[in-house]
């Protein structure tokens, strides 16, 4: 041995945030496949939060084990503690423990959170296509109007006598468009 020093610290494992909605759906539904099986509600939440990579999620989790340690009821520790749930999932907490179905009502709040989750995804992505054809029209009016109908204008000269009333409009149109490029840009942000 040439040198002795100290180990640096051992980094706790696991990324420093809190647990994700589908995170928070797999514990509800772990929790409630231990409660079936006849393990208790300690021992699940201890087990559960060791498994934990989210550390804010964890520390959570641990606060509430040492709530429900105390003599709270699982739907106050949870309340107190972990933050992030759907307000439904701790009154069904009191419920299930008032009834003596813990499990069936967490795993009931899981399918809950898991369909709102879904649907949350699906809306997001029925949306996108939609956003995307707004944003490409909004752009290729702002196109012909920036760039295609004043080089028209300039084509037609400054007499527009014999122009149709319609095309008169939009020469008008591109024209103003052009010069206002602020405006018109502040006008289609809102």
């Amino acid at each position: 041995v040439l040198k002795i020093a100290r180990a640096a610290p051992a980094k706790a494992e696991g990324k420093d945030r809190a647990l994700k909605p589908g995170e928070r759906v797999l514990v509800l539904r772990q929790l409630a496949l231990m409660l079936e099986a006849g393990v208790s509600l300690l021992e699940s939440l201890e087990t559960v939060a060791q498994g934990m990579q989210a550390l804010k999620g964890r520390a959570q989790f641990v606060a509430a084990i040492a709530a429900l340690r105390r003599g709270e009821s699982l739907g106050t520790a949870l309340e107190q503690h972990v933050s992030g749930f759907p307000f439904y999932v701790y009154a069904m907490a009191r419920v299930g423990e008032a009834s003596g179905r813990v499990a069936d009502v967490l795993k009931d709040a899981a399918e809950q959170m898991a369909y709102e989750d879904r649907l949350r995804r699906e809306f997001a992505n029925a949306m996108t296509y939609p956003a995307f054809l707004l944003f490409a029209g909004v752009a290729a009016v702002g196109f012909i109007f920036t760039q295609v109908v004043p080089r028209f204008a300039t084509m037609i000269g400054e007499d527009r006598t014999n122009v149709p009333a319609m095309s008169r409009w939009v020469l008008s149109a591109g024209e103003f468009a052009n010069a206002n490029l602020g405006l018109v840009a502040l006008v289609l942000g809102r």
